[in-house]
């Protein structure tokens, strides 16, 4: 989406072919983009002028949504939520921390950001990566060490069974 010389919003094709792929969503999304559509087929009803283009999110009469009015109820729902302001863009970058924190491979990252090479995802989220192979290399400090919940030679129960198995 961008705007045109003319001020009007037009659809442009993705980037690469591999953006315009298919994406697997958590369950709770799903259900939210479930409900948010009932909202909008109600919303479609009550509508004096509605242009149905097939849109996930539109304004109030149906229509795509201005960037600028993205960005402005984005920062005003941060505000209120009390968290620090981001870019919408930010949220890609929170989305690969957070499955890196999980502990999802890197290539399925990439896959979720829809970056074409491998290397862009794995030079941008780097720090992120170093940060957990510190936290690795503390957390197995402490079972060295003996800390009270893991005295010295005894294993977590869940490092045993995968050193048992």
């Amino acid at each position: 989406m961008t705007a045109a010389p003319s001020g009007r919003l037009v659809e442009l094709p993705p980037k690469t072919a591999a953006s315009a792929a298919s994406l697997a969503l958590p369950d709770t999304l799903v259900t939210a983009l479930r409900q948010h559509r009932q909202d909008q087929l109600r919303e479609r009803l009550q509508a004096r002028v509605w242009t149905d283009d097939g849109l996930a999110f539109t304004s109030s009469i149906g229509t795509y949504l201005e960037p600028r009015n993205i960005d402005r109820t984005g920062k005003a729902l941060l505000v209120r939520a009390g968290v620090r302001p981001l870019r919408i863009h930010d949220l890609r970058h929170a989305t690969a921390t957070v499955l890196l924190t999980e502990g999802v491979d890197m290539k399925v990252i990439q896959r979720t950001l829809r970056h074409s090479r491998h290397q862009t995802t794995a030079d941008i989220y780097t720090h992120v990566a170093e940060q957990l192979q510190r936290g690795a290399a503390e957390s197995m400090d402490v079972v060295l060490r003996g800390a009270p919940e893991h005295p010295r030679g005894e294993l977590p129960d869940r490092v045993a069974t995968c050193v048992a198995t």
